[in-house]
């Protein structure tokens, strides 16, 4: 009888170990689906960020190529302006050498003739050069 009781025990504390155990492995499985669910939103927020990054990435790419051009251009530019402004000293200096030389004919003119009508026109062609001068 003894015996029996023992068992009878022993069987009574198994099955409470077997509900604890039961209830210990349903928390932990409802734990882990709710961290695997967790996990899983986790994973789809960060692919989608990823998305993000990369579509911002390829936008500061262009962004930096598009600036390269720009630069690439605004130097060009600033050749063309060098050029012009040489290109524009270059005949302002021949302007000036040409009013010279022109002044210097009409001054030897003027001696020559060495009258008041070849003295009007000399007037008359510095006013006119002074005029079309830059």
């Amino acid at each position: 009888n003894v015996r029996v009781q023992e068992l009878s025990s022993n069987l009574s504390e198994a099955r409470s170990q077997v509900e604890r155990l039961r209830e210990e492995h349903h928390s932990s499985t409802r734990s882990l689906v709710e961290t695997t669910s967790r996990l899983e939103a986790e994973l789809e927020e960060n692919k989608a960020l990823t998305k993000e990054v990369l579509q911002l990435k390829r936008c500061v790419d262009e962004k930096e190529q598009d600036l390269a051009s720009s630069d690439t251009m605004n130097d060009r530019l600033k050749d063309e302006a060098k050029s012009l402004k040489q290109q524009i000293d270059d005949l302002n200096a021949s302007l000036v050498q040409q009013r010279a030389e022109i002044l210097a004919s009409t001054e030897q003119e003027f001696v020559a003739r060495g009258n008041e009508e070849t003295r009007k026109l000399m007037e008359e062609k510095e006013q006119v050069l002074d005029a079309n001068a830059f």
